[in-house]
């Protein structure tokens, strides 16, 4: 049976000739619903967290307790330039304390 392929665009149709590619649409994109509890950058977040467990493939989440020394010093300088672009209080998240079981 042949696979139907996946309508892609842009990079994700350039690397889907060379590897397998999965290309997600936000919840509420391009005619799909969007659930009414999603209503934050972070609710995306945990929608594609979801995904990836879904596929299995754990390789994709960052084990922060394996990183070397110089990893975690990028990974502070990444958070101290969001902070730059996401303003004062880009940290606060009202809806975290629901997703901390998880």
């Amino acid at each position: 049976m042949k696979r139907a392929k996946p309508l892609t665009s842009g990079i994700s149709s350039a690397l889907s000739e060379h590897v397998y590619v999965v290309t997600p649409t936000h919840p509420g994109f391009d005619g799909t619903p969007r659930p009414e509890r999603f209503d934050t950058v972070a609710d995306l977040a945990v929608a594609y967290l979801d995904l990836l467990d879904t596929l299995a493939n754990a390789q994709f989440r960052p084990d922060f307790a394996s990183f070397s020394d110089a990893q975690r010093a990028a990974a502070v300088a990444n958070q101290k330039t969001l902070a730059v672009y996401g303003g004062e209080g880009f940290t606060y998240d009202p809806k975290l304390r629901g997703r901390l079981p998880g």
